[in-house]
């Protein structure tokens, strides 16, 4: 079963997505010009069969690409071409002009993948950098256009970072990709909830908790729209975020708890730093803001209150063998930390 049809299918109300009427370019479907619309420069093609307008931008493309990728475009192409009356004649016109909601933002993003203009991809997300604004576009128009196959590659390309595996979390540099901004994760929580991708709300949401007040803030899409959390999902970021600053100093006192390993070459340096760590740590613990507790090599990172710990070499083994342990029980809850259910989280670490 491929993700899509593992996911919530678009309700399409019985006007449907869009309505198609028929004229010539900048020609509204009683035949008057509309002087405020503009072509696309990028998406304008002569030979173009079916114009498609998003707020005052017309894209003049292949209705045989658009219904290859949409079922909902397909089935409104089919509908029957109606003909324009003058007080002398009736005429077909030769162009259909489909009206659609959507930002004309959003329409290009979507176009770039169904008529790409460079050199063809097995996976349209192959590359290393894509904006959010693309992605969240192609989730959101391919969702509501039934792009099934759009939409898998764009949940596959999140799920490369927003993971269900531990490993795939903490080898991250930061809580996003290269062309991801971090308050971009509201928006990866949004796209999942609407869905219903499920896994990818538990570090989505874990990166929201370490936003400050852009969490209520949100963000512009470049679409000219605004973005936010829904107030549950507030309410569990800010609920999360105080389990995690406790889980955060819990651990980081487990793993520095100054019990020396069985095979301390250098037992009393070792003790002597395990117990400054402590008191420093302690010292400190009520300054901690962003529980940044998933990260890789946390027995290091932990070490800001104390750059000067050396410890022996067998001494760091059980320190590092400590943070995973911890790292890797947390993770399990994580789910429940977010006040969220999903299945098979934490099977596979």
């Amino acid at each position: 079963m491929s993700m899509s049809d593992k996911r919530k299918r678009v309700r399409t109300d019985s006007g449907g997505p869009a309505s198609i009427s028929f004229g010539a370019t900048g020609s509204n479907a009683s035949g008057k010009h509309n002087q405020h619309r503009t072509r696309d420069n990028e998406f304008w093609f002569e030979d173009g069969n079916v114009i498609v307008v998003a707020g005052n931008v017309e894209f003049r493309v292949f209705k045989g690409i658009l219904a290859d990728h949409s079922p909902v475009m397909r089935d409104m192409f089919s509908l029957p071409q109606p003909r324009s009356e003058s007080s002398q004649v009736s005429v077909v016109l030769p162009c259909p002009v489909v009206d659609v909601t959507d930002a004309p933002e959003d329409i290009r993003h979507i176009l770039r993948l169904c008529i790409p203009k460079s050199e063809s991809m097995l996976s349209p997300f192959s590359r290393n950098k894509f904006s959010y604004d693309m992605v969240s576009a192609v989730i959101r128009l391919g969702h509501k256009y039934q792009m099934s196959q759009l939409v898998d590659h764009a949940i596959a390309f999140l799920k490369g970072h927003f993971s269900d595996k531990f490993a795939v979390w903490a080898n991250h540099k930061s809580c996003g990709f290269p062309d991801f901004e971090p308050v971009h994760s509201i928006g990866v929580v949004n796209l999942a909830r609407l869905t219903g991708e499920t896994s990818l709300l538990p570090t989505a949401l874990l990166a929201c908790c370490a936003l400050g007040k852009e969490i209520a803030q949100g963000f512009r899409r470049d679409n000219g729209t605004r973005e936010y959390l829904s107030s549950g999902d507030v309410g569990r970021c800010f609920s999360a975020h105080g389990r995690l600053v406790g889980e955060y100093i819990r651990i980081a006192l487990t793993v520095f708890n100054p019990v020396i390993s069985d095979g301390c070459t250098r037992q009393r340096r070792c003790r002597t730093k395990f117990q400054a760590f402590v008191n420093g740590f302690k010292a400190g613990a009520d300054k901690v803001e962003a529980p940044y507790v998933f990260v890789k090599s946390l027995h290091r990172s932990l070490r800001f209150v104390y750059p000067d710990f050396n410890l022996c070499e067998s001494c760091e083994e059980m320190v590092e063998k400590r943070a995973i342990d911890e790292q890797l029980a947390l993770w399990k809850q994580l789910p429940e930390i977010m006040d969220i259910t999903v299945h098979g989280w934490g099977e596979a670490m």
